[in-house]
């Protein structure tokens, strides 16, 4: 399952935020309360019903970028 970003509305605590994500099915992964994010792991229809929640700004997918070793050939 992917990754998402959600972003807390405001004053939203992130902390606070992940606890309403969890009870709706996602799986919290990280809170990061300073700057008001959290992912979390689910599927595309719970992210959309997280997008529904009033502490959420969005939620954008988590995107994973690989870069290979130095030495390795340019593909």
């Amino acid at each position: 399952m992917p990754n998402w970003i959600v972003t807390a509305e405001g004053d939203s605590s992130a902390t606070d935020l992940a606890r309403q994500l969890q009870a709706i099915g996602l799986t919290v992964v990280r809170v990061l309360d300073v700057i008001g994010v959290v992912e979390v792991q689910g599927s595309e229809p719970l992210a959309r019903q997280a997008e529904a929640l009033a502490t959420v700004a969005s939620v954008e997918k988590s995107l994973t970028y690989d870069i290979g070793p130095p030495d390795a050939k340019i593909s």
